[in-house]
């Protein structure tokens, strides 16, 4: 789902029961607290996206228990940092609330592939030795 905001909306209304969803009701399903959403749409997005970042916290873990190890999935999620950064609010917002505590230790080991003038600006949760200067 983090792909489709550089194009169209996803179509798939000629399987059964399926919508289009743009990247604006993504965001906008984010923002909504879990118990307050009733459209069918907004809880089949959040559903996902709790399914995301139960699997990020859990990388995190095994990342810390030295199960694996950064590098093994660095280029994996290195796309989608970006766009957790667009829209840091809205996804912070959902990760704070599903209390997902190590998403945001793990988003933050990007921090060391990008300048820290760049960091300021569009990740302001960074808390790298380069940026507390």
């Amino acid at each position: 789902m983090l792909d489709w905001s550089d194009g169209p909306d996803q179509d798939f209304s000629e399987a059964i029961n399926l919508q289009k969803i743009s990247y604006a009701e993504i965001i906008s399903a984010l923002k909504k607290e879990p118990r307050s959403c009733v459209e069918p749409k907004d809880l089949f997005i959040q559903d996902c996206f709790d399914w995301f970042f139960y699997y990020l916290n859990r990388i995190e873990h095994s990342i810390r228990t030295g199960y694996i190890d950064f590098i093994d999935v660095n280029s994996v999620f290195f796309p989608y940092v970006d766009k957790f950064r667009a829209n840091i609010d809205e996804f912070g917002f959902f990760v704070s609330y599903r209390k997902y505590a190590l998403v945001k230790p793990f988003l933050a080991r990007y921090s060391e592939k990008w300048p820290s003038r760049m960091l300021k600006q569009i990740f302001p949760f960074t808390t790298t030795t380069e940026n507390k200067r």
